[in-house]
């Protein structure tokens, strides 16, 4: 009983949500009021009192609630009533600043290709800096944001559409009217080149030169030639031995 009463505030909260103002969200639904549930879990999760609902509980609302306020449907979900226009109608009345982030790493491109909005996915603006801020870190922890000068970018030509209080869309934004943080590139690393191990020269002598060597190196030498002498030694004794020896 507990369970389906706090389902039911729950439906009336996102319902009012989804059907009346998704804008204040940073959601944007189709013609037909649809967004992806993966959407709208990730904008809850940024509220303290929404942030623990789980994709269980919008399905047990639309099927456990009588007159369910939502519906669900091949992983989108919508409020049966909706006020909100999802058809968008040109900004009458732009504000002189729009928000809107990047991919960190994209904006190097995007500070001199411009703005463009992909196929089947629009580029969302906002009047809210905080709101673009939320929008931006839902696709990157940390996003470049950027400021639009939407008011002087109009006056040039570029048309921008209104979504209810909060949102705004263009297709394409030329880079005189973006700001945005100090572009840093990353420069490719180069690859070391590879050492080449250089063998000692042999010292060539001329007529008449001599070498000069260390202490060490003629006690070496000297040892050597001990050695081999007394190889020589031995093997003579043993022969004189052998001769001397007869049977």
């Amino acid at each position: 009983m507990q369970r389906d009463k706090k389902l039911n505030n729950l439906g009336k909260i996102l319902a009012t949500l989804l059907g009346r103002h998704p804008d204040s969200q940073g959601l944007l639904p189709d013609e037909q009021g649809w967004i992806s549930i993966k959407g709208l879990l990730q904008a809850l999760s940024e509220s303290p009192d929404l942030r623990g609902i789980r994709e269980g509980d919008l399905k047990d609302i639309c099927m456990n609630i009588n007159d369910a306020p939502l519906e669900i449907q091949d992983e989108k979900i919508r409020a049966k009533v909706r006020s909100f226009a999802s058809e968008a109608c040109p900004a009458e009345k732009l504000p002189k600043i729009l928000h809107t982030c990047v991919r960190s790493r994209a904006w190097p491109h995007v500070s001199e290709k411009g703005l463009n909005a992909a196929p089947g996915n629009p580029l969302l603006l906002s009047n809210d800096p905080q709101l673009a801020l939320r929008m931006g870190k839902r696709k990157d922890p940390r996003p470049a944001a950027l400021q639009v000068q939407a008011f002087r970018a109009a006056t040039s030509g570029i048309s921008f559409m209104r979504h209810g209080e909060h949102l705004f869309s263009a297709e394409t934004i030329p880079t005189d009217f973006i700001q945005g943080p100090p572009v840093i590139k990353e420069e490719k690393k180069k690859k070391p080149a590879s050492e080449k191990t250089h063998k000692p020269q042999e010292t060539k002598l001329t007529p008449g030169s001599f070498v000069l060597r260390s202490e060490e190196e003629k006690a070496a030498i000297r040892q050597s030639k001990n050695k081999k002498d007394s190889w020589k030694n031995n093997k003579k004794r043993l022969r004189r031995q052998g001769e001397g020896f007869k049977p």
